[in-house]
């Protein structure tokens, strides 16, 4: 059975998966990837890179690559019964980047793994799917299981970006706890005939939240808060309450993605165990509501970057420098939930709608809507 070694092995090729890489590989880190999926994901899945994202790829760099793909929103609009209540302007945000950046999933992933191949040719390794993980001196052995059979390998540290059900944290034997809320939603992306342009939308109703965002190729990305738990809408059905709640007509046959989901929160008790260490979906999930989850993804693995190189470095410091990564990643991931909590509160569908909707129209406020543009960033996340 062929035996191989690394410094960090890393477990899932999503996002952040694939950016700890690059940035690792960046600080001359020996890193493997591995990924049970043998392609890309086709699904636009999310599509809102915040500043804080943007400055992560930068790192990387990506951020051109990406910004080239996507549309630039500098601005969202909040309607309610037809009426603009106010407008976030995230043109009053610091340069260089003073907009967020819609792209899909799968170009963000793409584009990431096109970079890990020039940085390490042979770090990407789809098709393998761990099986077993154990310690091992002062690291860990993975049991992977390819096409080609069974084989091991050997790793100083072992990052779990392998997403809610992850492998990693089970091996770490953690709390992961949470749970779904009351809120799901259903979303869709259709040609965009809003002529909205490279602006968001909001919209308050009386039957739910509405969020609206564009996509490149003059496609919008509709996402409708609903009563019922996770229902999977047909496009004429999303088409038609699209109608009912926005008067905004979309062409049902242009639908090229369809999703129901419930909103969820959890989170690991603990990031780091003895070399295991977690990152993204697999350390902490909150609601997609404000498109905060890929981009704290992002931070925690700027973050990690750091910490995993220094650690190599320096044995003796490693659990000071671990530890220290856990508790902020912690305190961000808890205040990210909070701030997903907010955006849901504010567009849930029960009553009160006008007192809502004057919540709304003070937070947009010209006093106030510079700080209501860097809470919708995600300013306060980074370390």
């Amino acid at each position: 059975m062929e035996r191989e070694q690394c410094d960090v092995a890393i477990v899932g090729a999503g996002p952040v998966g694939l950016l700890l890489a690059c940035l690792l590989s960046q600080r001359g880190v020996d890193v493997q990837v591995l990924e049970q999926r043998e392609a890309l994901s086709s699904s636009s899945r999310a599509i809102g890179i915040h500043p804080p994202g943007l400055q992560c790829l930068r790192e990387v760099g990506l951020a051109d690559a990406l910004i080239e793909s996507g549309v630039r929103v500098r601005r969202g609009r909040v309607l309610c019964n037809g009426k603009t209540l106010g407008a976030v302007a995230f043109q009053t945000l610091a340069p260089p980047f003073d907009f967020v950046l819609s792209v899909p999933q799968t170009e963000t992933e793409r584009l990431l793994a096109a970079r890990l191949r020039l940085l390490s040719a042979e770090a990407l390794q789809r098709g393998v799917q761990v099986v077993g993980l154990d310690p091992q001196g002062s690291g860990w052995q993975l049991s992977l299981h390819e096409k080609s059979g069974q084989r091991q390998l050997s790793a100083r540290f072992v990052v779990g970006c392998d997403g809610k059900q992850s492998i990693v944290r089970r091996a770490m034997d953690v709390g992961y706890r949470g749970g779904p809320y009351r809120q799901s939603f259903v979303m869709g992306d259709f040609a965009d005939e809003t002529g909205f342009g490279a602006e968001a939308a909001v919209y308050f109703t009386r039957d739910g939240l509405v969020e609206s965002f564009p996509l490149p190729g003059r496609y919008r990305r509709w996402v409708l808060g609903t009563r019922r738990q996770r229902v999977e809408p047909s496009a004429g059905t999303l088409a038609a309450l699209i109608e009912r709640r926005t008067q905004q007509c979309v062409a049902a046959d242009s639908a090229r993605m369809l999703s129901g989901f419930t909103a969820e929160h959890y989170r690991a008790a603990s990031f780091v165990r003895r070399g295991l260490v977690l990152a993204g979906d697999a350390a902490h999930v909150l609601s997609p509501i404000g498109g905060q989850g890929m981009n704290l993804g992002w931070l925690d693995a700027r973050m990690l970057a750091d910490t995993l190189k220094l650690s190599l470095h320096d044995e003796t410091a490693a659990p000071r420098l671990l530890a220290e990564y856990a508790s902020k990643r912690q305190r961000a991931a808890a205040l990210a939930t909070r701030r997903a909590e907010l955006f849901m509160a504010l567009g849930c569908a029960s009553g009160l709608l006008g007192l809502r909707a004057g919540l709304v129209r003070a937070l947009l406020s010209r006093a106030v809507a510079p700080t209501a543009a860097q809470l919708f960033t995600m300013r306060g996340l980074v370390t």
